[in-house]
């Protein structure tokens, strides 16, 4: 799946990588992978399929209607459960006055965590075990770098499960698509939607790898009743970086552990509370797991109790990147927020916002939802039409000064350490 674009630009870190799927890391204590489970009843697609014929229309139709509502709401509303979401208040906030992101106008919920294995597995066996038209398994889930995915079986049915030690670890290879189609699952029990059905229309989606999109065609961004959808990069960036409890014109950190210096590159049981997965002259973490589990960084959190909102994997978010951010302006690109594991403190800071494919799968990337909140009435609180804010000339001449300089050294720190990376997996191959 791609655009009628060039490929993107992940801090030359995906670049680095001369065998883009070599073996998995070594599972800890020398486990060996998932064996095929002998007889066992494929978990059965969720939607119209899951129900018994009796349950899909027919006689005592109303009663079946009923029950199948019943059943779809509670498996999804389980699901959503699954997945822990924080409150993000202070609605109205004003943008961060030096990079311009970050006003929100309404509450909503964020992922606490990112989209890990396991939360990921539940999709895929909902929606993607009787078949996978839309390819929401990319085979590198098993087979690539960080992937953290088995799937048992072969051709279809099939089932999904984390690997031993990867449950809680964030999901990669999944891109913008991917998450759309999760939030529609969440949403109301399916992967597609229309304009005014499901949280996005995905009619102008690509339905193979190889299909040219027209990017005019695709949507903006999520449906106006939508309760799940990707974060927008106001929503990302306010979770990510705003305090209304700081002092002065500016109540904003630069960094997502609530710090305006460098974070830490150290793993989670040195217990810093400004600490974060990625890479300043060694890896936070290392092999064999590279990434960290969700909410490992304890102490290490924003204003509003999310984790790992910088380093890890990039994270997706739902807008198209604008064209005044800095390199390849001209490309139709979603945006990528966060830096990884393998990339260096510039990916972390408030001013950075990669381009990114939305039909791109790397070993880097994953994501987290957000989703609607509630008010005292337990309506849902639905965002407005977004008004798009102009940048004023001291937040153009700033940004794109602090821009030139990050990216200097993200250029050095990213190469270097995709070097590294890439050094490993080669030796991993040959001595396998």
């Amino acid at each position: 799946m791609r655009l009628l674009t060039q490929e993107p630009f992940y801090g030359l870190e995906c670049n680095a990588m001369a065998n883009p799927t070599p073996p998995p890391p070594p599972q800890a204590g020398g486990k060996e992978p998932i064996p095929q489970a002998g007889g066992k009843e494929p978990i059965p697609q969720v939607g119209h399929e899951f129900f018994p014929p009796r349950l899909r229309g027919g006689r005592g139709g109303k009663l079946h209607s009923f029950f199948l509502g019943l059943g779809v709401f509670l498996l999804f509303t389980l699901s959503a459960q699954a997945m822990d979401f924080v409150p993000v208040g202070d609605a109205g906030n004003e943008p961060d006055p030096v990079y311009g992101y970050g006003a929100v106008p309404y509450v909503f919920e964020i992922g606490k965590y990112e989209i890990t294995n396991e939360d990921y597995c539940e999709f895929l066996n909902a929606a993607a075990s009787a078949e996978d038209p839309y390819g929401l398994y990319n085979p590198n889930m098993t087979t690539g770098l960080f992937g953290g995915i088995d799937r048992i079986g072969e051709g279809f049915p099939c089932e999904y499960r984390p690997k031993p030690e990867w449950a809680r670890r964030p999901v990669v290879y999944v891109g913008w698509y991917d998450l759309a189609r999760m939030a529609n699952w969440l949403h109301y029990g399916k992967t597609e939607g229309t304009d005014t059905e499901g949280a996005y229309d995905t009619r102008a989606f690509p339905k193979s790898p190889d299909e040219l999109v027209d990017p005019g065609r695709l949507p903006q961004r999520r449906n106006a009743k939508a309760l799940f959808w990707i974060p927008s990069e106001d929503e990302w960036y306010k979770a990510a970086y705003f305090d209304p409890a700081l002092y002065g014109e500016r109540r904003y950190y630069d960094y997502p552990v609530r710090t305006w210096t460098t974070p830490e590159n150290v793993p989670p049981e040195a217990g810093s509370p400004h600490a974060a997965n990625f890479f300043l002259n060694q890896f936070s973490l290392g092999k064999p797991y590279f990434l960290s589990e969700a909410g490992s960084y304890t102490l290490a959190s924003s204003y509003y109790a999310t984790h790992d909102q910088g380093g890890n994997v990039w994270e997706w978010v739902e807008n198209w990147r604008r064209n005044d951010t800095g390199w390849r302006d001209a490309e139709p690109t979603r945006g990528l927020r966060g830096g990884s594991c393998t990339y260096s403190f510039v990916g972390l800071h408030a001013s950075n916002t990669d381009p990114g494919n939305p039909s791109h799968e790397m070993f880097v990337i994953g994501g987290r939802l957000a989703r609607a909140a509630k008010d005292e009435r337990g309506q849902y609180i639905f965002a407005p039409e977004p008004v798009v804010q102009e940048k004023t000339l001291l937040q153009e001449v700033s940004d794109k000064a602090t821009r030139k300089r990050l990216l200097v050294a993200g250029l050095a720190g990213g190469f270097f350490a995709g070097l590294l990376v890439g050094w490993w997996a080669k030796r991993k191959t040959r001595t396998a």
